[in-house]
């Protein structure tokens, strides 16, 4: 393994078997720190696809609506992540994953999209409930500061 030759201080001598595991672990708690990520800058990106697409973002009912859409598709992240057992990754439970050859792409799409949506759903609300706001200054070293309000 090339890991080896690349960082010998630490005297990595596994094998392959350990560089699947720890590919597995790294790729699911990956797809949720981008989540996160997305969630945390949510206001921030509908704002420029606004700005791009001539849309404006306001409304009562558009609002509604985006949130009625946003339950929904959170909801079935939820039923995705229990389905496909993904809990189980995330702590190494089960170290194998079987690609489903039965299973069309898009499904299989449309189910991690889902899972996305619901981790940067939940980071974007605690946002909010931490009162996170943006800085006043662009010298400020953090890209936000949080209050509780």
């Amino acid at each position: 393994m090339m890991s080896g030759y690349v960082f010998p201080m630490f005297s990595i001598h596994s094998g392959i078997a350990s560089a699947r595991q720890l590919h597995m672990i790294t790729a699911y708690w990956g797809l949720i720190l981008l989540s996160a990520h997305l969630g945390y800058n949510w206001v921030m990106i509908t704002g420029m696809a606004g700005k791009v697409f001539h849309v404006k973002l306001g409304g009562k009912k558009r609002k509604i609506l985006f949130r009625l859409i946003s339950v929904l598709v959170s909801a079935y992240g939820i039923y995705a992540l229990y389905v496909h057992r993904v809990y189980e990754y995330l702590i190494l439970k089960n170290m194998f994953m079987f690609w489903d050859y039965e299973r069309p792409a898009w499904q299989v799409i449309f189910d991690d999209t889902a899972m996305l949506y619901l981790f940067a759903a939940i980071a974007y609300y605690v946002k909010i409930f931490l009162g996170c706001k943006a800085p006043q200054s662009r010298d400020f070293p953090v890209d936000y500061i949080c209050r509780k309000k």
